[in-house]
């Protein structure tokens, strides 16, 4: 069986819905489910509203940043190339200013596995 890797994060500003796909760090998911603080599973979440999110396909370094991305292919895409060329360590200043135009920056201060 594989492996399941949640991540609790607080959504800095946009919107985060379940079926968004993202990158974190060195590895990218689809957000397969969202659970609230109350433990209640949600299809979305605003600005300043805590979650944890199930469907990253790897552990993300601790304090990655968390980008929703267009589609899976955009995901899987950016994350090979950040770890091909700045070794998945941080986001370089031009990925960064691709993605100020987006609505999204999400940050993740905790991990684990289940």
């Amino acid at each position: 069986a594989s492996d399941v890797y949640k991540r609790q994060i607080l959504v800095s500003n946009g919107k985060l819905k379940r079926g968004d796909h993202f990158i974190c760090g060195n590895t990218w998911g689809k957000i397969r489910a969202m659970i609230n603080y109350e433990g209640k599973n949600v299809d979305e979440a605003l600005p300043s509203m805590p979650v944890e999110i199930l469907g990253m396909n790897d552990s993300a370094f601790a304090g990655a940043e968390f980008v929703v991305t267009k589609n899976e292919d955009e995901a899987i895409n950016k994350s090979e190339s950040l770890v091909n060329d700045y070794g998945g360590t941080d986001y370089p200043k031009e990925y960064k200013q691709d993605w100020d135009s987006r609505d999204w920056t999400i940050q993740s201060p905790i991990e684990e596995k289940i």
